[in-house]
């Protein structure tokens, strides 16, 4: 919970513009990506059946694959700077792994979904 709250702090204090991206920001972006793989491989190697039969621990898969996607697309393709935005914004939603460490977090966000499909 402690590393989703500081990779959020630090996602809200990187610059956003159209220039890149200062190499500490980064960094940390690499280390607390690396963090959330080591995360999904030792929960995976814990219980792997058990593991995909969570849907929370889909859901994070989900967003440390789609943030895993992101780097390695900015970094291997020249693309638009709309393009780049977009792939940066998608890492805000690590903030929502914190649904899957708090109980009453989970609740609401299943009522949410429930409205939105209803």
């Amino acid at each position: 919970m402690g590393t989703i709250l500081a990779n959020c702090i630090t996602i809200a204090l990187e610059p956003v513009s159209d220039s890149p991206t200062p190499l500490v920001f980064q960094i940390l972006d690499i280390l607390f990506l690396s963090i959330y793989i080591i995360e999904f491989l030792l929960k995976i190697w814990d219980s792997p059946i058990n593991y995909w039969k969570s849907s929370y621990n889909i859901f994070d898969f989900l967003i440390v694959a789609v943030s895993l996607l992101e780097k390695i697309i900015s970094s291997q393709m020249t693309i638009s700077v709309t393009a780049h935005r977009f792939l940066r914004s998608i890492r805000a939603f690590r903030a929502l792994r914190t649904i899957s460490f708090i109980r009453r977090l989970q609740v609401v966000f299943m009522a949410l979904v429930d409205t939105i499909t209803n």
